[in-house]
């Protein structure tokens, strides 16, 4: 995998473990939890993405006590939006959706969207689909497993998770 596109990969798992308020996680936790899923990461390198993450992404660290812990802010907002179609603004549409994932985070993906899971193919890679919820929490869980996931269907969303996950690697490349 390309340098900048492990990188990105890398961030968006640690902004995927990161919990809602009042929890928080230590950058050990995150280390640890990456090398379960086969990320072998230095602590101080995830350390440094939390900082780089918090300048783009509503995390905050609680620096009260050490180890710090992490977690996404009460009411912080994105530098840079990830946009919502605009009949989704009020009340979510609903979506039909066809995922390509890897066999080994289906579950958890297939979960986190509430959607059935077909069997797995060649044992590395599975479909899943259904209907969702047209929103950015949709939108986060897919940018979230990146490498992990190919949306399928329905093309313009799959083409705009393309392009929002390009202009994050353009950022983080300057």
């Amino acid at each position: 995998m390309h340098v900048v596109g492990a990188a990105l990969v890398r961030q968006w798992l640690i902004l995927s473990l990161l919990p809602r308020p009042p929890q928080r996680i230590d950058a050990a936790t995150i280390e640890s939890r990456l090398r379960e899923r086969g990320y072998a990461i230095h602590r101080r390198t995830i350390q440094r993405d939390l900082v780089e993450l918090a300048s783009v992404f509503p995390i905050i660290a609680d620096e009260r006590s050490k180890p710090y812990g992490w977690r996404w802010s009460d009411a912080g907002h994105l530098r840079f939006p990830i946009p919502l179609h605009p009949e989704a603004m009020h009340e979510p549409a609903r979506i039909s959706i066809e995922l390509r994932v890897k066999a080994s985070v289906a579950a958890e993906i297939a979960d986190l969207l509430h959607l059935e899971r077909s069997p797995a193919k060649s044992g590395t890679l599975c479909v899943i689909a259904g209907s969702v919820d047209d929103t950015l929490r949709t939108r986060r869980i897919l940018l979230a497993y990146g490498a992990d996931l190919e949306v399928l269907a329905p093309r313009p969303l799959r083409d705009e998770v393309r392009a929002c996950a390009l202009r994050i690697a353009e950022q983080h490349a300057r």
